[in-house]
């Protein structure tokens, strides 16, 4: 078995494979559907974008309330609701927000907009490949919480101190987590993965190897069959009471 966190970059997905033997794996797909040639069947791989998605409806989907719920106050703001699934299809951002609101009674965020491609990609993919590869969906912050003793992380990824915070959370998990970002900065430039790419890829893939909960506990299906659901590690960790820490063998 191997575990997967995969995180949208410039490039396409960038992802972080976690094997058995506490080896890794890094690299950049360029199309979801990559996933096929790479995957196993009992692989588990988490996805840092929304997976079900409403077409129409003012009610929000319940697992991106809960998750905000989770992370406030200090890092609800980074999830955002999810777009409707018509709006996936709009040129550009002034009609894919006017169908949205037209749908659900909200406009679209500019962040929403932004992964719109990569979010119709894999909701594409989901009705066409799902069977043969599983993914699950995860928000990277709720992942940081999870593993910080249920407590959200005090700053914002993208600045300095934010990035240490999850490095020295990370490597309390996986002691190869400093050679895994090295190698991904090493090998890809800023603009085709960011760090903060690194680390959400990074903590999706630790957290595969933990034993999974979801947000809500009863997840929600969408007109297409597909769950509505964030999961996070069921540990209710901190790295001394983790039933599980990841060393190198």
């Amino acid at each position: 078995m191997r575990y997967f966190g995969i995180d949208g970059c410039k490039l396409g997905w960038f992802f972080v494979q976690i094997n058995s033997d506490h080896s890794y794996q890094i690299g950049v797909m360029t199309s979801i559907y990559e996933i096929i040639e790479r995957a196993r069947p009992d692989d588990i791989i988490l996805l840092d974008i929304p997976i079900g998605l409403r077409d129409s409806g003012s009610e929000e989907r319940l697992c991106d309330k809960e998750a905000r719920r989770l992370l406030k106050p200090k890092r609800g703001s980074s999830v955002f609701p999810a777009p409707c699934r018509p709006s996936l299809y709009e040129d550009n951002y002034s009609a894919a927000s006017q169908t949205n609101f037209e749908k659900t009674g909200r406009r679209l965020s500019q962040q929403s907009w932004a992964i719109s491609a990569k979010i119709r990609e894999v909701d594409e993919f989901m009705v066409k490949k799902g069977s043969s590869v599983r993914f699950r969906e995860m928000h990277p912050e709720v992942c940081f919480r999870s593993l910080n003793d249920n407590s959200p992380l005090d700053f914002a990824k993208k600045k300095k101190p934010g990035f240490d915070e999850r490095m020295t959370l990370l490597r309390s998990y996986y002691e190869n987590s400093d050679s895994v970002v090295k190698q991904a900065m090493e090998k890809f430039l800023r603009k085709e993965v960011a760090r903060d790419d690194i680390l959400d890829a990074l903590v999706g893939a630790i957290t595969a190897m933990v034993p999974l909960m979801t947000v809500p506990d009863s997840p929600e299906y969408d007109e297409r069959g597909l769950p509505m659901e964030i999961v996070y590690a069921e540990c209710h960790l901190s790295p001394r009471s983790c039933p599980v820490r990841f060393r190198r063998r």
